[in-house]
């Protein structure tokens, strides 16, 4: 969080909250419509390990605020700036051992080795392996912790498809049994108000407004230059639109020109793989990202 946020936050929620006990998460209260729309969210994110870092450098995808040891992710994603437009899919599967750490020269476990599954497909298409690496940190370079599973539309093709059944298979296992899992994912969520040719002011609460998504959405305002999380919030209920407070966009560095604003949504169920220690969570994830103008 940008340091003049972390300052400004405590005194920001005790005016939200009014007496409330319970700081997290907090309901924003917008005094045009008088309708708890919003949670402004404290999470701790998962370690940078778990997450999709290595095969999503660019950040296009929504985080999955779950640090899980067994993961398989689709993810549909949208994102529109100035002057650009992009639409990718991404499909990852990983599962870390957890009894087979990785220590560095201090003695610390800084990660774990990774199962190979044998051979997963997603609706029929193999996904391909990619080497699984870290970094160490007193050692140069990565070490390789094993495989991950990835299809990325850019170089197989694939396109994120809302409301759909996306079966997982192990046609030909190195498990104890074949994994399966299916999910069906959220429609796809696109945003409508505002776009890249508006200018938000940070001192007037922003209606936003967007079609798809699933039951409930993010939103999670970020720094352009280089994804950094500043604020997140979810809409607990999906009606299309909801209204961000100005007393949140305030907490907004006044510097910046603009933010990234991601609004996604996602669907997740969890299976059990024999000889495999931890649930596999697997999930659906639908995300529009548009990069809005500011001016303080």
């Amino acid at each position: 969080m940008h340091p003049r946020a972390r300052h400004i936050l405590p005194f920001v929620l005790l005016l939200l909250l009014a007496g409330c006990d319970r700081p997290d998460p907090v309901e924003l209260v917008d005094n045009e419509i008088g309708l708890a729309e919003l949670e402004l969210l404290n999470e701790t994110p998962p370690p940078a390990m778990l997450g999709m870092g290595d095969v999503d450098s660019t950040i296009l995808f929504a985080a999955d605020p779950v640090g899980a040891y067994g993961q398989l992710t689709i993810a549909g994603s949208v994102y529109d700036g100035l002057y650009i437009h992009t639409e990718a899919t991404l499909a990852r599967a990983i599962l870390f051992d957890r009894s087979a750490p990785v220590v560095n020269q201090s003695g610390d476990t800084i990660g774990y080795h990774t199962v190979d599954v044998g051979t997963l497909t997603l609706d029929g298409v193999p996904l391909r392996q990619k080497s699984k690496r870290i970094p160490l940190f007193d050692v140069p370079g990565d070490t390789v912790v094993g495989v991950q599973y990835v299809l990325k539309s850019a170089v197989d093709g694939i396109t994120y498809a809302g409301a759909h059944a996306y079966e997982w298979q192990n046609p030909d296992t190195m498990l104890a049994a074949p994994l399966a899992a299916t999910i069906t994912s959220p429609p796809a969520i696109r945003v409508t108000a505002p776009t890249p040719a508006d200018v938000v002011s940070l001192q007037r609460n922003l209606r936003v407004r967007w079609e798809g998504g699933g039951a409930t959405v993010r939103i999670v305002i970020s720094d352009p230059t280089d994804m950094r999380t500043i604020i997140k919030m979810r809409v607990r209920r999906n009606r299309g639109t909801a209204v961000i407070p100005r007393s949140v966009l305030r907490l907004l560095p006044a510097e910046n020109a603009g933010f990234v604003f991601t609004f996604s949504s996602e669907n997740v169920t969890t299976v059990s793989v024999d000889g495999f220690a931890d649930e596999v969570r697997v999930r659906a994830s639908t995300s529009h990202s548009v990069f809005l103008q500011v001016t303080p």
